[in-house]
């Protein structure tokens, strides 16, 4: 056990994870600090008996004092500290008792962790989609949940310790949070440890498109049994899901699954990669096909990801502000045409000249926003025309007065909103009401 009555805890991060480990470890007697280096750190009325110590390095002095427990946060780095630290994923996966999906990847999580969660909830499962999400995962264990459904980030696979999902499904791994990071190389390691406790008796779900992913496999990285899907290789063999926009369709466990893309609301090629990691997890759970494919119908795609807004003279206007990394502008932009693309933002890291390829075939016009744009700028100028905007009613406006019938207008920043936004949903207002002043 992680911990005791009495134990002394220290959590890092006053944010919705470090108040949700505070709240449960309170009931069960802990002694509790919190620690966050933002000065104006506060705590709710609830948790007024904790000691907090705010203020730019805080962590650090605290890290320096002894503990019997230490969890972080997401948000806090850990990196820099030698101390055993875990987070509130762990402590979950020690006193929860029923089965645990976790899905990770750099895009495509929430969608996937949400659908799996509708298509057991559609089915009569107590089934609760939480993590990375948004809902803290001790928050739901007072429900008695059969399955619970965890988005995973690389952030919070830092500090699992015995944390082992029934059922891991790794999406993809393309450039991301490469300002958290030391390489490309660290990021993949960091994924791969949803696998590192798995054995035989587990399941991992998996693409088989993605280099990085496919060499975990064949270095014998992950030791459960795998199941891939894959929108680019056919193969008829069992435990293979193929994808292609009309659908997805091959065998699992022995089940033929052949769901045609009409079945969901969701559409593109990665969806139709998201909805065949979703229905093949489902299988793994026990559902039969004739079961998943009714628990597809009534999902509704989550916000911000390719969300149309408004048609104004024949041009598409379109929200993508969860596409906050390369990767997942690309996948947005595969197979379409005439697109005025609104880009920027805070930097990850990421090198903007990886998408020259997509954005030759896809946009007629870059117009790059925030701390990124002189990057984007010199990225991509190479490939289309790239224009500066000063905010996102000055790119909007641009974006107005370049678009033509048949254009689509699309926000897909490829970057952290934080520059200039609160979030990531924040930008994505600012977007729309932009769009609906025109």
């Amino acid at each position: 056990m992680l911990y005791h009555e009495n134990s002394r805890v220290l959590i890092l991060g006053a944010g919705k994870s470090g108040l949700s480990s505070a709240r449960f470890l309170s009931r069960k007697g802990c002694r509790l600090t919190i620690a966050d280096d933002l000065q104006d750190a506060s705590l709710p009325l609830d948790l007024s008996t904790v000691d907090l110590v705010c203020g730019p390095g805080s962590i650090a002095s605290q890290l320096q004092k002894e503990w019997d427990l230490v969890v972080a946060s997401p948000g806090v780095d850990i990196r820099p500290y030698d101390a055993p630290i875990v987070n509130d994923i762990e402590i979950f996966y020690q006193e929860y008792e029923g089965q645990i999906v976790a899905v990770s990847g750099t895009n495509g999580k929430s969608t996937v962790t949400s659908l799996i969660a509708h298509i057991l909830q559609q089915n009569g499962i107590r089934a609760i989609a939480a993590g990375n999400i948004g809902l803290p995962p001790l928050e739901t264990l007072d429900e008695d949940y059969q399955v619970t459904v965890l988005e995973i980030s690389s952030f919070q696979l830092e500090s699992i310790q015995t944390f082992t999902p029934d059922i891991a499904v790794l999406l993809n791994i393309s450039e991301d949070h490469l300002d958290r990071y030391d390489s490309y190389e660290h990021y993949i390691s960091t994924k791969a440890r949803l696998f590192r406790n798995q054995s035989q008796e587990h399941w991992s779900v998996l693409n088989y498109d993605d280099p990085a992913i496919r060499t975990m496999a064949n270095e014998d990285l992950i030791a459960s049994q795998k199941v891939y899907f894959s929108s680019q290789n056919r193969q008829k063999t069992d435990n293979f899901i193929n994808c292609t926009l009309k659908g997805i369709h091959g065998k699992v466990a022995g089940k033929f699954m052949d769901f045609p893309a009409s079945r969901t609301a969701l559409q593109g090629l990665h969806n139709m990669e998201n909805m065949a990691a979703a229905v093949i997890t489902a299988c793994l759970c026990g559902l039969e096909p004739e079961q998943i494919g009714s628990g597809l119908e009534g999902f509704s795609p989550l916000q911000h990801r390719m969300t149309p807004i408004r048609e104004i003279a024949g041009v598409q206007y379109l929200d993508d502000s969860k596409g906050t990394n390369i990767g997942a502008v690309a996948k947005s932009l595969a197979g379409m045409e005439r697109v005025i693309l609104i880009a920027g933002g805070r930097n990850k890291g990421a090198d903007f000249a990886r998408l020259s390829t997509v954005v030759r075939n896809s946009c007629k016009l870059v117009i790059a926003i925030g701390e990124a744009r002189h990057h984007i700028k010199e990225a991509l100028e190479p490939v289309t025309t790239v224009l500066l905007a000063d905010d996102m009613d000055d790119a909007v406006q641009l974006a107005h007065k370049q678009a033509i019938e048949g254009d689509t207008v699309l926000l897909s920043p490829g970057c952290a909103s934080f520059d200039m936004f609160d979030s990531f949903e924040h930008r994505a207002h600012i977007f729309v009401r932009a769009v609906e002043k025109l």
